[in-house]
């Protein structure tokens, strides 16, 4: 069973859920992997925006310092 890991920008990955039993998987299994899938989402995009703003203002502490010392 597979849901996609969806963003503001597209699809981004895939979370996969397997089993050693013949059954089938549920509705239930759907909507839970669903939830899964919609919270580390938001989780995934929330780290990346992080990541992107730490190195923005990096950059921007960078000049700003080399502008101090003119």
């Amino acid at each position: 069973l597979c849901v996609p890991l969806k963003g503001k920008n597209g699809n981004f990955g895939v979370i996969n859920m397997s089993k050693n039993s013949e059954k089938l998987f549920s509705i239930e299994d759907l909507k839970l992997l669903r939830t899964i899938s919609n919270y580390a989402s938001i989780a995934i995009e929330n780290a990346m925006n992080f990541t992107r703003l730490r190195h923005v203002t990096d950059e921007f502490l960078r000049h700003a310092t080399m502008l101090d010392m003119w």
